[in-house]
């Protein structure tokens, strides 16, 4: 599932504060999102599709932008690289779901999209 692959890139990695605004990291959250999938579809989806995934600054798509936290500058460029393609591809995903439900998405997302697909 896409969720834990994330969760486990950044499980290997600080959390940075000034990128993460929730209490444990980013990665405990994914896990917990995903641990919901199995539990209780409607909050999975509505987490999912929540403000801590992608409202800006604190999100999880802000994880996309940290700085490198000292690692071997390709290894950095590598995990971003992927915690990007696997973001965009969730995106995608809830913004098409979201069409097809003829709803709109979280509004961050379209904008992160365009991050995401331009650093591709």
């Amino acid at each position: 599932m896409e969720l834990q692959r994330l969760a486990g890139i950044l499980d290997a990695r600080p959390t940075d504060p000034a990128y993460w605004r929730h209490a444990g990291t980013p990665a405990q959250w994914l896990h917990r999102v995903a641990a919901l999938a199995g539990e209780d579809e409607a909050a999975f989806w509505r987490a999912l599709g929540s403000g801590s995934m992608w409202a800006g600054i604190g999100s999880v798509a802000n994880q996309a932008l940290a700085v490198n936290p000292g690692w071997p500058e390709a290894a950095w460029e590598a995990d971003q690289a992927a915690l990007r393609e696997g973001l965009a591809r969730l995106a995608s995903a809830l913004r098409e779901r979201a069409r097809e439900a003829g709803r709109t998405s979280h509004p961050d997302l379209e904008s992160w999209l365009s991050i995401f697909e331009s650093s591709a």
